[in-house]
């Protein structure tokens, strides 16, 4: 009897384990994480087709160097389903993290078809099937954005258009007479002054401006208004290059070193999402090239918006109340990556004669 009475207490233990279990919690920083990191693999899986491409639509005749680049793609794209696969899931997005899953194994599966010399049908079925959950994961991605960040959460080009416009430029300068102010301890006269030197490059007077500015920054160093002092300085080397008749002997690469201390400073200011476009955008240009055939090293970009990120969530945190804070997370999770296929070039083509190529007159960059 002994032995009935052992068996049916475990029974009795068993059948407890099975009551219901109160639900998992999931923090709001737990979700923001999640999304953060998927968006990362979203970027890092466009960049590893990215640089296959090149070989798979303009050098397919080269088939030695095919086979690498898409044998690289291959292993890239391997190493991130790992990542994804070690993930922490909100149960929510369980969904939305499957078919991130699903797109990648399409990926996978193209690029082994292409490594095995199947007809050129199969390849492009293959491609077809990949593209389209990729479109679906980006329809899924951009509604759990919606769903998390509300307001923030508006496309690339809105951003684009937004932060160079007249409102963009009224929310940096309120920035700079509220949130800096308290932030930084800057006076209100440092301010205005500050926002005297941008009427100087409004109207075009490049040279003043960038003396100016630099003079400026040199008294205002270790503030982060030095950041907006050093953005600006950058514009207006790289105007200036564009214009070799007005300022001969311009050197582009003194802008990208102003821009380069930006975002390489590891501080939170008010201009660090547009020095990242700034920057990656000179980057490109000066040392990689802007042609479909140029490299594109997205990776290390990438590398670079996860950083500045974090020091932004990390300022947010701190100061909750700072929508411009809230802004400039949204431009930096939307800037698209630099894509190949663009008539003239890759599309960082675009984005340089977008920032540096238009009159400061006109008032495209000039209203920060």
């Amino acid at each position: 009897m002994k032995w009935q009475l052992v068996v049916c207490f475990c029974l009795m233990l068993l059948a407890g384990c099975g009551d219901e279990q109160p639900p998992v919690t999931v923090s709001a920083n737990e979700v923001e994480d999640y999304l953060y990191d998927i968006i990362d693999c979203h970027f890092e899986s466009d960049a590893i087709h990215t640089d296959a491409y090149l070989f798979l639509r303009w050098g397919s005749d080269n088939k030695e160097a095919m086979r690498t680049a898409v044998e690289k793609g291959l292993e890239a794209s391997t190493a991130l389903k790992d990542r994804a696969q070690k993930m922490a899931v909100p149960e929510r997005f369980e969904a939305l993290h499957k078919t991130f899953l699903t797109s990648v194994d399409a990926l996978q599966a193209f690029y082994r078809a292409v490594l095995r010399g199947e007809s050129k049908n199969i390849c492009k079925e293959g491609f077809q099937r990949y593209a389209s959950l990729r479109g679906k994961h980006l329809q899924m991605l951009d509604a759990a954005k919606k769903e998390e960040f509300g307001e923030y959460a508006k496309p690339h080009d809105y951003y684009l258009e937004m932060i160079w416009s007249k409102d963009g430029g009224e929310k940096v300068r309120a920035e700079i007479e509220k949130g800096e102010r308290i932030v930084t301890g800057l006076s209100r006269k440092d301010s205005r002054e500050y926002l005297a030197v941008l009427s100087i490059f409004d109207e075009g007077e490049l040279v003043k401006a960038y003396q100016t500015f630099e003079a400026l920054r040199k008294s205002l160093k270790g503030t982060s208004i030095e950041h907006n002092c050093l953005v600006k300085m950058a514009d207006c080397v790289l105007k200036m290059y564009e214009q070799p008749a007005k300022f001969p002997g311009v050197d582009p690469k003194q802008g990208f070193q102003y821009l380069e201390q930006v975002v390489n400073s590891g501080i939170y200011s008010s201009v660090l999402a547009e020095a990242f476009y700034k920057w990656r955008t000179a980057n490109q240009s000066l040392h990689f090239g802007v042609s479909n055939y140029s490299r594109i090293p997205n990776k290390i970009y990438n590398k670079k918006r996860t950083q500045l990120i974090k020091i932004t969530r990390l300022h947010l945190r701190k100061h909750p109340e700072n929508g411009w804070t809230r802004e400039q997370l949204s431009i930096l999770r939307n800037l698209h990556n630099i894509y190949r296929g663009s008539p003239c070039g890759n599309t960082n083509l675009s984005d340089w004669g977008f920032l540096f190529m238009s009159p400061a007159s006109e008032g495209n960059i000039s209203s920060h």
